[in-house]
């Protein structure tokens, strides 16, 4: 995965999506890197630190089968590690780059 977020341009082709999944450090041509007012990039490294934690409590069996549980725990968290804006938080191809690489680690 990238060190920082990225949104899609266009929509993400199923093909796309499979060469992501296949291959972590590829991406399509359009997916871009989300810049802020001020030039800046959103920085993946507290969501990487977040990402381990959340493999081992679910390795520890702490929520077990219990997906409304554990996305009470997660979501405020993935909010709080990327500190996205509301206008941030509401582009769904953003989310849908960050959840098809998140699938593959």
């Amino acid at each position: 995965m990238s060190e920082v977020l990225h949104t899609f341009s266009a929509g993400l082709e199923p093909q796309d999506r499979a060469h992501m999944l296949e291959n972590q450090a590829w991406q399509p041509s359009y997916a871009v890197p989300v810049v802020r007012h001020d030039g800046s990039h959103i920085s993946l490294e507290a969501l990487d630190d977040l990402l381990r934690e959340f493999r081992e409590r679910v390795e520890r069996g702490e929520w077990s089968d219990d997906r409304a549980a554990s996305d009470r725990w997660m979501a405020p968290r993935v909010h709080w590690a990327l500190r996205l804006t509301r206008a941030e938080a509401s582009d769904r191809r953003m989310w849908l780059w960050l959840a098809s690489g998140i699938a593959t680690t």
